[in-house]
Parts: structure tokens; C-alpha cells; sequence
């Protein structure tokens, strides 16, 4: 399996952003404060977290996205992330499966 890692200055709010409502780029969803995030099999980290040993933490997390994005198909992964957060009120932590452990 192939993996691909860029680091990035920081990750930037996508294109459609700016057409969201504004209750979500007011709360739930901004990339800007994201440390990494996975695209199928490529994985976008802030150059602002290297080298510490959360970064490792990090990398290893996304990897397990890469993992799942296989497993699951593109559309099954999204529509099952999305909707466990959406249905755990945005928090991060609380998606089933796709959360870091406690």
C-alpha cells in the first residue's frame, strides 16, 4: 500500500469554504486549525508540528485513515466520518472508529 506524506505549511480552508454556512466555518470545521489531514492516500501535515512525538502520534493516526479509506471505499469512509460527527455534535473524539484513543 502506498502512502503519501506532504508537509505543508499549514492547510488551508478548501475552495467551497467560503460557500458553507456561516454556523459551521463559525464552529465545527476549519482546516486552518487542523495539525493533519488524510485524502485517500495521502496524508497533509502543518509543517509547524514536526518533529515532536506527537507528530509520530499524528502520522500514525492518519496512516489508520489511509487504512480505512481502502477498506471502506472514498464514499463509504466520508458518509461514515461525516455523519459521526454530525451525530456526536462536531466532537472530534466522540466519531465511532475514526477517533484517536483516550
Amino acid at each position: 500500500m502506498t502512502v503519501r506524506i506532504r508537509e505543508i505549511e499549514t492547510i488551508e480552508n478548501p475552495d467551497f469554504y467560503a460557500d458553507l454556512p456561516r454556523e459551521i466555518r463559525r464552529g465545527p470545521i476549519n482546516f486552518t486549525q487542523m495539525k493533519g489531514i488524510t485524502f485517500c492516500d495521502t496524508i497533509l501535515l502543518a509543517k509547524a508540528n514536526r518533529a515532536t512525538r506527537a507528530d509520530t502520534s499524528l502520522l500514525f493516526h492518519e496512516c489508520v485513515h489511509v487504512v480505512q479509506y481502502r477498506l471502506l471505499g472514498i464514499d463509504h469512509f466520508v458518509e461514515q466520518y461525516i455523519t459521526g460527527w454530525a451525530e456526536n455534535g462536531f466532537q472530534y473524539e466522540a466519531i465511532p472508529h475514526f477517533s484517536q484513543p483516550p
